[in-house]
């Protein structure tokens, strides 16, 4: 029960029924068990929910199938590293791999590339309203800065050992990150992590439920790329951020173009600013 189907009978091909269980059994994974938020989301400009890790998991239980990765490091000037895994899929009952799924990740993405340096300024103690407000009600906890400070735009920090209010006073320039070493182990789990759902989602023909990739984005003008569409380009890399405007800020947008002109036509990097746009466009408004 929940296994895959695997033929050990020589035939070459499963049947309509066989296809069609497949295809109930996600169903009914996502009603009973997988939640959306947790195990799945929906990202802004996407006609299907995005899987997440703790869903492929979810289905990799299911079906009874244990991961096996094979990484390739590669070093890259100033300190940076690429990740690219390949994830094959096991089925744990007959030992038969039954798909697999790549992945890369790089520390020359933006959000491991670069730190902002705000200019700020120095208000006074973090109030125990603060602490009160829900911690994820970031809306609520600004409310309580700007009642106590004045108008503005502020952030709680360590200072000396103490908890300090800092008033945002200006947007400094971003910087290479001084300690990109620390994210090598986060790139490597991105890189797994990417190259697990590709595989479950392969494996198990979950495509009809969720997507992770670039294809399955709108073009501008609310079109969708076939099924057999070819490799992203730079132009589809454009008409996918012009799509995805109304859910981006002019930080945002400012970004995605200065990732644009070091990607060049490198088909990895613009992968990178396609995985970043999704992730900005799906993040509430400073969280990401």
């Amino acid at each position: 029960m929940g296994d895959i189907v695997i033929r050990g009978d020589g035939v070459q091909e499963l049947s309509v029924s066989d296809v069609h269980g497949q295809v109930q059994k996600i169903q009914a994974l996502m009603q009973a068990v997988m939640k959306e938020g947790d195990h799945y989301g929906t990202i802004p400009g996407t006609n299907k929910p995005s899987l997440y890790k703790a869903g492929a998991e979810k289905i990799g239980v299911l079906f009874r199938l244990a991961p096996e990765f094979t990484v390739d490091r590669s070093d890259l000037p100033n300190g940076h590293r690429e990740f690219q895994v390949l994830c094959k899929l096991i089925h744990m009952g007959s030992g038969v791999m039954v798909g697999q799924g790549v992945g890369s990740c790089s520390t020359m993405e933006s959000k491991y590339r670069w730190r902002n340096q705000d200019t700020t300024e120095e208000m006074g103690p973090v109030p125990k309203e603060y602490w009160d407000a829900p911690k994820d009600d970031r809306a609520q906890r600004e409310k309580v800065l700007a009642d106590l400070y004045g108008p503005g735009k502020y952030r709680a920090k360590k200072v000396d050992g103490n908890w300090t209010v800092l008033k945002v006073t200006g947007d400094g320039e971003r910087m290479e990150n001084p300690d990109i070493a620390d994210q090598y182990n986060t790139v490597l789990k991105m890189a797994k992590k990417r190259a697990f759902i590709d595989a479950t989602i392969t494996a198990t023909a979950a495509s009809d439920f969720f997507t992770q990739d670039v294809e399955d984005m709108p073009e501008f003008g609310g079109k969708t790329a076939p099924p057999d569409a070819p490799v992203v380009n730079r132009a589809d890399v454009i008409r996918t951020i012009e799509a995805m405007k109304a859910n981006l800020s002019e930080a945002h947008l400012a970004e995605l173009k200065e990732m644009l002109k070091m990607a060049g036509e490198n088909s990895r990097m613009l992968d990178a600013v396609l995985d970043r746009a999704q992730e900005m466009a799906a993040a509430k408004a400073g969280d990401f």
